[in-house]
């Protein structure tokens, strides 16, 4: 595995976080007992609630990357 292969590995699994943060909100975690300040990150799950349309068009052109090469 080449070292562009393990980057691109560690941006999709940075990718993939940054999704599972942004549908945390408020009232799912609540509902297990949890609030934001406990999890230790309050300001990373307000930043990436604030950029969630890059993320969405950064999700959909990593999409593309995957399927065109088969």
């Amino acid at each position: 595995m080449g070292s562009s292969e393990r980057l691109w590995t560690l941006f999709e699994g940075l990718l993939m976080l940054a999704n599972v943060v942004a549908i945390l909100n408020e009232c799912f975690l609540a509902r297990r007992g949890w609030s934001i300040n406990e999890l230790g990150i309050p300001g990373l799950i307000h930043v990436v609630r604030y950029l969630c349309l890059p993320l969405i068009a950064l999700n959909i052109i990593v999409t593309f990357l995957i399927l065109i090469p088969g």
